[in-house]
């Protein structure tokens, strides 16, 4: 918790974290390394974003595309809540995992219902 304060800090911060850092620095390559250093550090960061995200939209589209094909009313809800919850690590997923077997188990009639769908189906 303490990490994504402070990260969210430097956030907020902007460019004035930086250019506090680079006026203290004594040399100029070291100041040149530290404004390299941010630079590497924003390009990873972007890239682990798109690449997230990416992800995380194949996950919503793929749930959407299974409530839709279980026959579970609005599909486009639980994808944009997969693709959601899927920015939070392992806490995000076991909620949606749990918030859908808790909405499959309450909209069937029996509980034994999809054992037997599966069973007439294979």
């Amino acid at each position: 918790m303490e990490t994504i304060l402070v990260l969210f800090f430097l956030l907020l911060s902007g460019d004035t974290f930086l250019r506090r850092l680079v006026e203290i620095l004594p040399s100029f390559s070291d100041k040149r390394q530290a404004v390299e250093i941010s630079e590497h550090i924003k390009r990873d960061i972007s890239a682990y974003l798109i690449t997230i995200t990416i992800v995380n939209a194949a996950v919503g589209v793929a749930r959407a595309l299974a409530m839709w094909l279980c026959g579970f009313g609005d599909p486009m809800l639980w994808g944009v809540l997969a693709f959601l919850l899927n920015y939070v690590p392992i806490l995000g997923p076991t909620i949606g995992i749990v918030t859908f077997a808790l909405v499959g188990l309450l909209t069937t009639n029996t509980l034994w219902w999809p054992c037997c769908q599966l069973r007439y189906t294979c």
